[in-house]
């Protein structure tokens, strides 16, 4: 049986044993603590890093647009509005008077042509009658 030094002695022990081991336990959370410390820096420089990586390309990529952006502007000013669209007003316009012209007059083409028809018919037939006379006299 223990008595009751050795277990004043058994917990003395124990007690420098929990001490030792809350030592080292504290000092592992100051290290843990250094290095949630590191962590955030290391964070906080990625973020920078990344900030700064966002921000270089979108001034590269605004680089790189630029002369793009002034083609298409040049595109559509240039040729669209000062050339093709005054062209195509004016072919749309000397097709619709043209249009309105046939349009207009299509009966009296139809007409002409059935005169036309006559025309010959009869020229014809005082061809022929002239060319009998002719022949006789």
């Amino acid at each position: 049986m223990l008595t009751n030094e050795d277990l004043k002695a058994i917990e003395s022990i124990i007690d420098r044993r929990f001490d030792r081991v809350e030592e080292r336990l504290d000092r592992m959370e100051e290290r843990l603590d250094r290095v949630d410390e590191r962590l955030d820096l290391m964070d906080e420089s990625i973020d920078r890093k990344i900030g700064e990586s966002e921000l270089r390309m979108s001034q590269m990529m605004d680089r790189k647009l630029e002369p793009i952006q002034k083609e298409i502007h040049m595109i559509r000013v240039d040729l669209l509005e000062n050339n093709i669209i005054p062209r195509l007003s004016n072919i749309e316009q000397c097709y619709l008077s043209t249009f309105n012209r046939y349009a207009v007059n299509a009966d009296k083409i139809e007409s002409m042509g059935d005169d036309i028809s006559i025309l010959k018919a009869v020229v014809s037939d005082h061809s022929t009658q002239i060319n009998r006379l002719l022949c006789n006299a």
